[in-house]
């Protein structure tokens, strides 16, 4: 799903519908993005047990957690010092069995969400 310089939003969302699709004579699986500064729309998507793979698409790191890197979020938390993300980091090294939380705030201006949906 990558090039030479790394894997964006549009690529992901191609190749994984067809990769998830390969033994279905008709799509059984869709891949849906989007855009969002709308913390309940990823707790939503959680919360119906869709796991979100969450695109980076900064160039520099800046003060967001991450850049220009996916991850997958599967998890959240509210707390007194807002709100909070939890992924699940695929470059976090063979240890990485647990979420990672950072904040919502200021995270969500440069990244792009997406879920796995199904339909029939």
């Amino acid at each position: 799903m990558a090039w030479h310089f790394g894997a964006t939003m549009g690529k992901y969302q191609t190749k994984m519908k067809t990769h998830l699709n390969l033994d279905y004579s008709r799509s059984k699986f869709n891949i849906v993005t989007w855009d969002t500064n709308d913390f309940k729309d990823y707790t939503r998507s959680i919360d119906e047990g869709f796991p979100v793979t969450m695109r980076f698409n900064n160039l520099v790191k800046g003060n967001y957690w991450s850049d220009w890197h996916f991850v997958v979020g599967g998890a959240y938390k509210t707390t007194s010092e807002g709100d909070f993300v939890g992924v699940k980091d695929p470059d976090g090294g063979s240890t990485n069995a647990a979420y990672v939380y950072f904040p919502w705030n200021p995270n969500y201006k440069v990244i792009s969400l997406s879920k796995i949906s199904t339909y029939y």
